[in-house]
């Protein structure tokens, strides 16, 4: 009953945001036309404001790095709970104690996203994720002028269904999908000037959904610089960082080392991150008779000399737009082994930069991992094409270029209406399955 309440207050209040924030747009873009035009900066000193929910140090050094390092930017608002590290160009604003005493920590970015919009007048104003950030962003844009981006970070999971895959806590407690709630979203992300995705399938899915008149992939980007190969000493055959959160699906991992060690009873892994989902899965793989074969060592800030001496790096996500951890250890030289989701497959290639598992059999997955980790030169051969892959397309540099040439118009990704894609209301809606958490066969 309980659960039950919970999740229509939810709708409830999820439904007012949705309508009121497309309300908001649609009469402020009537209206601009009634206003006088704003006065433009000078080439090459565009003014950013960014806003997002940032989980570590390493992810936001992935984002803000390059976007800091265009030449095309003169100055990045960023609105964050906290400040990070020193970066030229950027300027922090947090919300103060009392604030977010008030109105928590998603509200007190909302109000400052307003409050910065409306005396700083930016030129773009860029969301990390549609709830709250990219739609705060959204409506601050239509109101005050400027520009306005969606960093699709995670992948369509944030918008399917009304976005109740995702990880956002209010939409989460939904628990359903919603027809009306996916419809509204829809809409609003029509309006975003740019939808920046993390790779091909996202990049189709906006296409065929007709969402945007343009996309841009960008993903972010990893310092390939420095960095150690693999070492030939390896102390386990697998490890993997990451949240413990049940989107990334770890207990799934567990479930395949259970599998692999019946054939191969010195299986390791180490497990790297921390999270709610810890204990469930000290418990998993105590049940299952593995407690020894899987390391838990929580949050490590230098995960460097754990991805050196590994074999091969797996991430079991269900979800996943293009992931910072695997673009990092595939810097170190390590294949890399996941579930074909979201836009993971542009960096790993089946059998050439790592594995490609089936997301809902362990002992398919195992079978596949244990006969890669048997044959150390086919390794080592996929290890060096994974660098080599990273350093090409996914360093700080390639991406710094990628941001450059999309602030000076050189590298937007426009949709000729006649060329998109014809798919039909059918052909859409078995796609946007993709995007749900597969069930695992026990």
């Amino acid at each position: 009953m309980v659960a039950r309440i919970t999740s229509i207050l939810a709708f409830l209040t999820t439904l007012a945001v949705f309508g009121i924030s497309l309300a908001i747009v649609l009469l402020a873009r009537v209206s601009r036309g009634m206003r006088p035009g704003r006065t433009r900066r000078q080439p090459g000193r565009l003014q950013l404001l960014l806003t997002g929910t940032f989980y570590n140090e390493n992810w936001i050094r992935a984002h803000l790095i390059p976007l800091a390092r265009a030449d095309a930017i003169g100055e990045i608002d960023l609105v964050v709970d906290k400040v990070w590290f020193d970066v030229p160009k950027v300027n922090y604003i947090c919300p103060p104690g009392w604030m977010r005493r008030w109105l928590g920590r998603s509200g007190s970015r909302v109000l400052l996203v307003f409050l910065t919009a409306f005396k700083r007048r930016p030129d773009w104003l860029i969301g990390y994720h549609i709830m709250p950030n990219a739609l705060a962003c959204l409506v601050a844009g239509a109101l005050f002028g400027g520009k306005t981006g969606f960093q699709l970070t995670g992948g369509p999971v944030q918008i399917v269904g009304g976005g109740v895959y995702g990880a956002n806590s209010l939409l989460s407690k939904i628990g359903h999908e919603s027809a009306l709630l996916q419809s509204l979203l829809f809409s609003l992300v029509k309006h975003f000037n740019v939808i920046v995705v993390r790779g091909s399938r996202a990049r189709d899915f906006i296409h065929d959904e007709k969402l945007g008149e343009h996309s841009l992939i960008i993903t972010g980007s990893v310092d390939t610089d420095g960095v150690l190969p693999v070492e030939q000493q390896h102390d386990c055959d697998l490890v993997c960082v990451s949240r413990l959160i049940k989107t990334k699906n770890v207990d799934y991992l567990v479930r395949i080392v259970a599998a692999m060690a019946k054939e191969e009873p010195n299986v390791l892994v180490r497990i790297i991150g921390d999270g709610p989902e810890r204990p469930n899965l000290h418990k998993l793989a105590e049940d299952l008779e593995i407690a020894d074969k899987v390391v838990f060592h929580g949050h490590i800030d230098d995960v460097g000399r754990y991805l050196s001496k590994a074999k091969m790096f797996i991430l079991p996500s269900a979800t996943e737009g293009m992931s910072i951890a695997i673009l990092e250890a595939m810097s170190y030289g390590l294949p890399v082994a996941c579930m074909p989701i979201g836009d993971l497959p542009d960096a790993v290639i089946d059998n050439k930069t790592g594995l490609l598992l089936d997301q809902n059999n362990p002992q398919a997955a195992a079978a596949k991992l244990l006969a890669a980790l048997r044959d150390d030169p086919s390794l080592q051969e996929m290890g060096a094409a994974a660098r080599n892959r990273v350093v090409q397309q996914f360093s700080i540099g390639a991406i710094t270029q990628r941001w450059d040439g999309f602030f000076r118009g050189r590298s937007l990704d426009p949709v000729n209406p006649r060329e998109r894609s014809s798919v039909s209301r059918n052909l859409r809606r078995e796609r946007r399955k993709e995007f749900v958490v597969p069930k695992v066969k026990e």
